[in-house]
């Protein structure tokens, strides 16, 4: 048996979601609103709030929510 010399290495990667929070504020939209809208459970809302990293399932689901958010806005 030969043991292979490369080990896995973890990456941490800061995020912050600062500049979210103070969009939703902007636009007067709740988190829970922003939950609600994007499908999203309370424990990703959780990882958010503590600039954890979340799955891009939900990133893509907040993307497409936000999208037409902004086009509701602007028509």
């Amino acid at each position: 048996i030969i043991e292979s010399p490369l080990k896995e290495e973890v990456l941490h990667i800061a995020v912050s979601y600062n500049k979210l929070w103070k969009l939703l504020i902007d636009k007067y939209i709740t988190k829970t609103e922003l939950r609600l809208a994007t499908d999203m459970s309370t424990t990703t809302l959780a990882k958010l709030g503590k600039n954890e990293t979340v799955s891009m399932d939900i990133m893509l689901a907040f993307v497409m929510c936000w999208s037409a958010v902004l086009m509701i806005l602007w028509i």
